[in-house]
């Protein structure tokens, strides 16, 4: 009889489990409960942050291949949470008046959101096009780097474009639409939280 090795969980599923574990250990704080949701989706992005940029550091591209598999659902869906998560921020910030302390920590929310979903669509990208083999044209770089992916994925959620960078593949076609999609209201969210500052400021 063959024994089933047990399957070891992906690097993604161990980010999850600390986020979680980090999220339920501020909702346990003596605070009201809305601002202890909004402390625990906050910390939760900021472990997020802090795991995928390790990640970045430790890690060739053309490396990350190697340990996952392109991923569009699961990039898509964590990013679509942390999107709703934000508009949520925005509906509680607007909803009433509230003290600074509120009106920052759903302020550092959203940004952390924001700087969240880029890492992800830009680890996605890397593992995308080594996986695919194509996908992504960078003019004179025949091995893309971070540098290459960072900048696809944050030019992409600043200005819904790359001007240089040509995409080939019908996969990270699909990849970059949501990628554009998602940045698009996140960053309709933090406009409208500017607006909303100088309206309480006027």
């Amino acid at each position: 009889m063959v024994k089933k090795t047990a399957r070891k969980p992906s690097y993604t599923q161990i980010r999850w489990l600390c986020q979680i574990i980090v999220a339920l250990i501020v909702l346990m704080l003596p605070v009201t409960i809305t601002l202890r949701l909004v402390l625990a989706f906050l910390f939760a992005l900021i472990v997020a942050i802090m795991l995928l940029a390790y990640r970045i550091s430790c890690l060739a591209p053309w490396q990350l291949e190697l340990l996952k598999p392109p991923n569009h659902r699961g990039a898509f869906l964590e990013s679509l949470f942390y999107t709703i998560g934000s508009f949520g921020l925005l509906i509680y910030l607007i909803a009433s008046e509230h003290a600074i302390v509120h009106f920052a920590c759903g302020f550092l929310g959203i940004i952390s959101a924001w700087l969240a979903i880029q890492l992800i669509y830009s680890q996605e990208y890397a593992v995308r096009y080594y996986h695919d083999g194509k996908g992504l044209v960078f003019p004179d770089c025949d091995q893309p780097n971070w540098t290459e992916f960072l900048y696809q994925g944050f030019c992409m959620a600043a200005c819904y474009q790359t001007s240089d960078t040509s995409i080939n593949s019908t996969a990270m076609r699909r990849l970059v639409a949501t990628h554009g999609m998602l940045s698009y209201f996140l960053s309709v969210s933090i406009i409208a939280i500017i607006f909303g500052m100088i309206g309480n400021l006027l």
